[in-house]
């Protein structure tokens, strides 16, 4: 049978291997990411409350949207290219001169693609999602110490734009991911029909007090 002490030294371990990353995401509610399909000018600004990220990051390969790839989905690798340059960022309300690693995923919604004369211009967007993990640390590609280890989350507004190649094919050279912050959820008739009635409740049991 198990100790209390020994369940309670289980647990702390337990915490503590969980490291930083376990906490609950750092939202993105501002900044703007550039990902060429090449790998060349990517470039990402994450921006939200203690946060302030501004690097260079590397991904992706010349893309073709069309039928079959309908999609502005893309996803970001830190540290993977040129990973000797450490970076001036706050995170959680701390600043730091930190090595990064890490990814961001964007998952796009689906896009309808137009048919199109050769060499005509297209542009597109959709909104999107981000998840990802920011890790710094104090040397190159990982190694040193661990400063933070944070998840991201955000949303926005994806855009791309590319010459047709064929009836209804786009060649794009890039994707941009323009963060906002969420909108406030707007109430549905049915909970201002119960907002509306709830008030007229208490009304209703003012004007019988005072009578």
């Amino acid at each position: 049978m198990v100790s209390v002490r020994s369940a309670a030294l289980v647990a702390f371990v337990l915490l503590v291997a969980a490291g930083p990353a376990a906490a609950d995401p750092i939202t993105v509610t501002g900044g703007r990411t550039f990902m060429q399909w090449d790998g060349s000018g990517t470039n990402v600004t994450l921006l939200g409350d203690g946060l302030n990220v501004a690097t260079d990051a590397f991904g992706g390969g010349l893309q073709i949207l069309g039928t079959g790839l309908t999609s502005l989905d893309g996803a970001l690798v830190f540290g993977t290219l040129g990973g000797s340059h450490d970076w001036s960022v706050t995170v959680n309300g701390t600043d730091y001169r930190a090595y990064l690693t890490g990814s961001l995923a964007f998952d796009a919604e689906p896009l309808a693609i137009p048919p199109a004369e050769r060499g005509e211009l297209g542009t597109f967007s959709s909104p999107f999602t981000m998840t990802g993990r920011l890790r710094g640390t104090t040397a190159a590609l990982g190694q040193g110490s661990v400063l933070f280890d944070v998840l991201v989350t955000g949303t926005g507004t994806a855009s791309a734009s590319g010459f047709a190649v064929d009836t209804n094919l786009f060649r794009i050279g890039g994707v941009s991911y323009e963060f906002a912050d969420a909108p406030a959820a707007t109430p549905e008739p049915a909970t201002l029909f119960l907002m509306g009635t709830g008030l007229a409740g208490v009304l209703l049991r003012r004007q019988r007090a005072r009578g």
